[in-house]
């Protein structure tokens, strides 16, 4: 009897450790995804699957330095990846899983209030849940 509860403290070690690494790669996630300017790039890319850095320094209304740094760090966390268009370099959602992630958040922040992060002419607008404008940018 002694040997089986060894063995399901064990087990228990081993679960606790599994959720600890899991917890620590979550967290890490939500620190990227924390950045407003990130979520704001990874919203433009899900709205449109691919896009240029020049476009999305226009929609940002930054410098292309910073939205290159931004990009660097959603690249190098393998949420991004990008593929070169003659002298154009194009960023795509690397990871199935946060599209799905994405849109579920965009549906339950819609509960509350509809949010149009994106359009295509790369301004967004909040609306009230009565869909009254609010601000535009």
């Amino acid at each position: 009897m002694a040997r089986v509860e060894e063995i399901q403290t064990m087990n228990t070690a081993r679960q606790n450790e599994d959720l600890k690494g899991v917890c620590k790669e979550t967290a890490k996630l939500f620190k990227i995804l924390s950045n407003s300017v990130r979520l704001e790039i990874l919203c433009h890319i899900l709205s449109r699957k691919e896009i240029c850095v020049k476009n999305l320094t226009e929609f940002l209304g930054r410098r292309q330095a910073n939205v290159s740094q931004h990009l660097a760090i959603l690249r190098n966390t393998g949420i991004i990846d990008f593929t070169r268009r003659e002298n154009y370099v194009c960023y795509f959602l690397k990871d199935k899983k946060l599209v799905k992630l994405l849109m579920e958040f965009k549906s339950t922040i819609g509960k509350s209030r509809m949010i149009d992060f994106c359009r295509e002419d790369g301004r967004g607008i909040l609306v009230e849940q009565k869909f009254k404008l609010i601000t535009a940018k």
